[in-house]
């Protein structure tokens, strides 16, 4: 809360006579908290109160109304008392404090969002009926449709059958227009059109979920507009109650240009895509730190969870920056033809079939190709059991030019927060261009690849803080594949079913949009051939256990520099570098053991890596079954069994699994460990 506020004592609160009206519609006095008729001091105690003790100083429903005028749908909030005083002071020429309805979402401090009055009216459904009290300049009723073509505030009740909502303010005589539909406990449907139509609107059409209220919006099987909510322009979807849209025919929310979805309990229906917005769509608002109030479920029979398919330079992005975010879809869970960023929130995503998918699709089996699907040619990897569709947990496509062999603009997709749970049969990170990953907590479980980039793979920042993110990987093909991987900081483990970590890349198509990229082909499915890939790693703890069979816990078709960090590697070959290449290790702490070993540490036991005094390196459960190791560095132990204490666990996503860099161990089994290799090929198998 504001210190203005947290200063004023009820004293100088009960002091202050001065009374101002705010002026609006007959139903609501902004900025009246209390219900007396005037706008003054004494509301803002009131505000102050009600959010300090909500049990002992309770808002009736219309004080809850009045009161909320900073960010018009969220509840009411510290800002909401800030707003009102500077009211009283003449800071603000009227309540709301932004017609937008969005403290500060213009801009930065300082903007009050002063845009003058705000008018309210009502719209009000009975079946095929609409009676409204907007005047006719304002908003006409025909043919059970009503068109909004002036800015104000709507506050829409009742159920419709076979009715629409059609906004449509011309932008060239008021190009600032804000509509807001607030929603108070509706139901509309519409066979044959999206119940909800922006047609045009010179800034936004707000939907508002309004507290305490359940609304649906639902289209029919012959939609002529692709979605139950169908936009031209920006609209924004907030509130702190329901919203159900059913899109019937084929998506549920489609925008021709923006889709913000700033709070509210919003769940999406839809035959195809969930929620598609051209050029951008944004989930939490940037600048808000509490995203307790948005929650957000798409389902999908047939298409995407969220995406954006604009190819303009810079559009074509989805943002997610907070909220419950829980994603059902056939096809991919987020996509993007630009970009992806995720800065927070708690994000959920299945796809298809899930992990558990194992059919082998007509689209990989028929593609030519010899060992490992794709000897000297094809497009394939060596996973035959993949989908031949895109379902991929989250995927940035990119630009190619029209040959399909060169990325002209974007495919990046960066994650910098938040909580990731993935669970897919496609891959559950994919794109063309870049994956940057420098936060957040990443669980996911793949039929196909974890992280796959065509481009490179980069984890971490060079100057982060070691434990900046962390990745588990509970099942995949391969876990991390890119044209060069490098790892700077984090946590990264991996239980793979082929290599762990991949330097090779190439498009592997199954819908990222490059169909003739290069790093086609690959002996036993290394994609790119041996050239002049890198896997760098230079910090952070690397945890590799690859299948029985021929799979390498860490692969480059170039160079392998390993200058820090912790690696712990299991596979056939666990580190494999290209021909003509070579594994240079420098650095850090490197554990190698062959999955074809005798089978000294068996899968389940805690694997233990410590120096002479028992101070403990690196601590795991074991995924498959190991080896006897073999360390680049001597003086240190290795044990199965025993108790850690004191240590820190780097992977919070999964009980059943812990990684601890620090602490002690008492007791354990002592395993024999070789060791003396220092870098080049010097590979114990």
């Amino acid at each position: 809360m504001r210190k203005f506020i947290a200063g004023l004592s009820m004293a100088m609160i009960q002091a202050l006579t001065l009374t101002a009206v705010a002026t609006h519609g007959a139903d609501v006095k902004y900025g009246d908290a209390n219900c007396d008729g005037d706008v003054n001091m004494a509301d803002v105690a009131t505000i102050v109160q009600y959010i300090g003790n909500k049990d002992a100083y309770s808002l009736t429903e219309q004080g809850l109304d009045n009161a909320d005028v900073s960010n018009r749908g969220d509840g009411v909030t510290g800002a909401d008392a800030y707003a009102v005083q500077k009211f009283i002071a003449g800071e603000l020429k009227s309540l709301p404090e932004s017609v937008t309805g969005d403290s500060g979402d213009k801009g930065d401090s300082g903007d009050t969002g002063d845009t003058g009055e705000t008018s309210e009216y009502k719209i009000k459904f009975n079946g095929s009926e609409i009676d409204t009290d907007a005047p006719a300049d304002t908003a006409t009723v025909a043919d059970s449709v009503i068109t909004i073509t002036r800015e104000g505030s709507y506050n829409i009740t009742g159920t419709g059958e076979e009715v629409q909502i059609i906004v449509d303010v011309d932008k060239t005589a008021y190009p600032d227009a804000v509509v807001e539909l607030n929603l108070k406990g509706v139901e509309l449907t519409n066979s044959t059109a999206a119940p909800i139509y922006v047609e045009s609107i010179g800034d936004e059409v707000q939907i508002i979920a309004k507290s305490g209220t359940d609304n649906t919006i639902s289209d029919g099987t012959a939609n002529t507009n692709d979605g139950a909510i169908y936009a031209e322009d920006d609209i924004k979807i907030k509130g702190s109650g329901n919203l159900v849209v059913n899109g019937n025919t084929s998506d549920g929310i489609v925008c021709k240009n923006d889709i913000k979805i700033y709070n509210g309990n919003i769940t999406v229906n839809a035959v195809d895509d969930g929620i598609r917005g051209k050029d951008s769509v944004t989930v939490g608002n940037a600048k808000d730190t509490d995203f307790s109030g948005l929650n957000l479920t798409v389902n999908t029979q047939q298409g995407d969870g969220i995406k954006s398919t604009s190819t303009t330079e810079c559009d074509g992005t989805v943002e997610i920056n907070g909220g419950n975010v829980n994603i059902t879809s056939y096809a991919d869970g987020i996509q993007a033809e630009q970009a992806v960023e995720i800065n927070g929130g708690e994000l959920t995503i299945y796809t298809y079939e899930g992990s558990g998918f194992g059919g082998t699709s007509d689209g990989n089996s028929s593609q030519p190709g010899g060992f490992g699907g794709g000897f000297g040619g094809g497009m394939q990897e060596g996973n035959s059991n993949k989908t031949d569709i895109s379902a991929k947990g989250i995927k940035a496509v990119g630009l190619y030019d029209t040959d399909g062999t060169t990325l002209l603009t974007g495919g990046e997709i960066t994650i910098n927060g938040g909580k990731i749970t993935i669970d897919s049969s496609d891959d559950c990170i994919h794109c063309s261009g870049e994956i940057e990953t420098e936060g957040g907590i990443l669980k996911l479980a793949t039929a196909d690849d974890a992280l796959h980039a065509d481009g490179d793979v980069i984890l971490g920042e060079e100057n982060g803080a070691d434990n900046d993110f962390e990745i588990y990987v509970t099942k995949c093909y391969e876990g991390i594949e890119g044209n060069n991987i490098h790892q700077y900081r984090g946590t990264v483990v991996v239980k793979s079913g082929d290599d762990g970590y991949n330097a090779a890349g190439g498009a592997d198509n199954s819908g990222s949009g490059n169909n003739m990229g290069w790093g086609q082909g690959g002996f036993g499915g290394n994609m790119g051939g041996s050239g002049g890939n890198l896997l760098e790693i230079t910090g952070g703890v690397a945890i590799v256990q690859s299948a029985s069979g021929d799979h390498d816990g860490f692969d480059s078709n170039g160079n392998v520099n390993i200058t820090g960090g912790i690696v712990i590697a299991n596979g056939q070959e666990t580190i494999d570098c290209g021909d003509g290449y070579s594994e240079n290790i420098t650095g850090g702490t490197v554990v190698e053991c062959s999955s074809q070993g005798t089978g000294a540490i068996q899968a389940g036991e805690q694997f233990t890596v410590a120096d002479a005094d028992g101070n403990v390196i690196v601590s795991f459960t074991t995924m498959q079954n190991m080896g006897s190791p073999v360390l680049n560095n001597t003086s240190l132990k290795c044990y199965t069994g025993g108790t850690i204490t004191g240590g820190t666990n780097l992977i919070t996503s999964d009980e059943a699994m812990a990684v601890y860099t620090d602490g002690a161990i008492a007791g354990g089994t002592a395993v024999s460990a070789g060791g003396g290799f220092s870098g080049g090929n010097n590979r114990p198998w």
